[in-house]
């Protein structure tokens, strides 16, 4: 059973919050999405990319012999796809910490900025963070509480917050199930940080791109730690 819960989680980030620098690791996931619009042809641009960094990629094909379209870094420890009109980055191996993922996204997009010019220009920006907790309700994680009559902890359920943060769409998914690799029951907390350009005409250069990846980044963090509750957080050994 999945439930959608629309509403505000979240209305206003706490400026006092005192955000842990680094927790034990929960990361399934750390998506950074950047869509563009105005671009050359599909061929032109997939072909840069490939040219520009042929000694800084490997096929995901000749690693795993995935048939996916995305590639490696050398190190494998990021993967990116691209596509017709986007370019997508996420973690392979150990998440890291934001600047020195942060620092990969910088390398890989800022040559189109410089090859493109201003023909290349920002459609939307999303940074999508997916944490996941074994063995343990959703109820027992987040600070607050939801009650419905007919949810049990044998429930799975899906719950999901819409809301509007600066310029930022924000979507919260608190998430109950089965576990896709045992029969343990599995809880994720799923956030999804938006930012569209509604303006084609509006051009958002690469220092601008950078700076909107930093503030999404800076919602998702504060909204994921105001969703865990203070004693579930200790448990993660936070770290300041």
């Amino acid at each position: 059973m999945e439930y959608n819960l629309n509403c505000i989680l979240y209305q206003t980030l706490n400026s006092c919050m005192k955000i842990p620098k680094k927790i034990d690791h929960c990361l399934t996931d750390a998506i950074v999405n950047i869509q563009f619009n105005n671009i050359p042809s599909d061929e032109e641009f997939l072909a840069f990319f490939l040219n520009i960094f042929k000694n800084d990629i490997i096929e995901a094909k000749t690693v795993n012999n995935s048939e996916d379209d995305y590639y490696y870094t050398v190190d494998k420890k990021f993967k990116i796809a691209v596509t017709n009109n986007s370019i997508t980055f996420n973690f392979a191996g150990d998440y890291e910490g934001w600047e020195n993922y942060r620092g990969v996204i910088q390398k890989f997009v800022l040559p189109f900025f410089s090859h493109f010019g201003d023909t290349l220009n920002i459609l939307r920006l999303g940074v999508r963070y997916i944490s996941s907790f074994p063995r343990i309700s959703i109820f027992n994680i987040i600070n607050g509480q939801i009650s419905l009559n007919f949810i049990n902890e044998d429930t799975d359920c899906h719950f999901q917050t819409h809301s509007k943060i600066d310029n930022h769409h924000a979507i919260v998914n608190l998430v109950y199930k089965n576990s896709p690799v045992d029969t343990q029951k599995i809880s994720l907390v799923d956030i999804d940080i938006i930012n569209i350009n509604d303006n084609s005409n509006s051009v958002i250069n690469f220092d601008t791109l950078i700076t909107n990846i930093d503030k999404a980044h800076d919602v998702e963090k504060e909204l994921f730690f105001s969703t865990l509750s203070d004693k579930f957080l200790r448990t993660l050994n936070p770290q300041y």
